[in-house]
């Protein structure tokens, strides 16, 4: 068969037990993030004197929706939901990353999270295992930008140091951020993010790239 001619022409890899690895210390970093996160929460309840969610806090409009899945799609992508012809409605919900209220003038990763109902089977968490919705979230990053647990446990601790100093020195601090990550891309070492050190970009106008399914509702 002709290159041009595969059903996975983009070398799409099926998912198996095999691909993921576990990494040395990921139980104990695991842990140590979800510590911080309720810590974070804590402080934020102080501020704001009432729960917010420990990530994507900010909510910028709510949207509903249809979901309509085709009858013509090529094999390596008709599965799960997508492998029968069905139209399902959707409720969309756009955010912000940050765990913390922040004008929208300053830069932040952004999200897109969509919630399927009447998706039938049963699903990954156990607690969730009969409902019959399932999540598809996006940002507006092509990628993940901490690939390990470790990875993320290091950006969370950076969070959790973030919200405890003054106003204006996180400020200065998130300018540093920016800037820094504008100079690894001029020399090669990371990717533009997607309007990422742009402030004031309308949500709407956003490219967004898929990030997962889960449960964040």
């Amino acid at each position: 068969m002709e290159e041009s001619e595969s059903p996975n022409p983009n070398g799409y890899i099926r998912y198996s037990d095999d691909i993921e690895v576990k990494q040395p210390n990921e139980d104990e970093d695991s842990r140590a993030v979800v510590e911080s996160m309720a810590r974070v929460n804590k402080i934020m309840f102080e501020r704001y004197r009432h729960a917010i969610r420990d990530a994507h806090a900010k909510n910028h409009g709510i949207l509903r929706g249809e979901l309509e899945v085709y009858d013509n799609l090529p094999e390596h992508l008709a599965q799960g939901l997508f492998k029968q012809p069905k139209k399902y409605p959707v409720i969309i919900r756009f955010s912000t990353a940050p765990g913390m209220i922040e004008p929208d003038k300053k830069s932040s990763q952004r999200g897109m999270a969509i919630k399927i109902i009447g998706v039938e089977g049963e699903k990954f968490l156990p607690e969730e295992k009969n409902e019959l919705t399932q999540d598809f979230l996006l940002v507006n990053y092509p990628i993940i930008p901490t690939g390990t647990v470790k990875d993320y446990l290091d950006q969370q601790k950076k969070i959790e140091d973030y919200i405890n100093t003054p106003d204006l020195f996180q400020t200065v601090q998130g300018a540093m951020l920016v800037a820094g990550r504008k100079i690894k891309n001029l020399l090669g070492q990371e990717e533009e993010p997607n309007n990422f050190s742009t402030p004031g970009s309308h949500i709407l106008g956003d490219r967004l790239f898929f990030y997962g399914c889960d449960s964040l509702w």
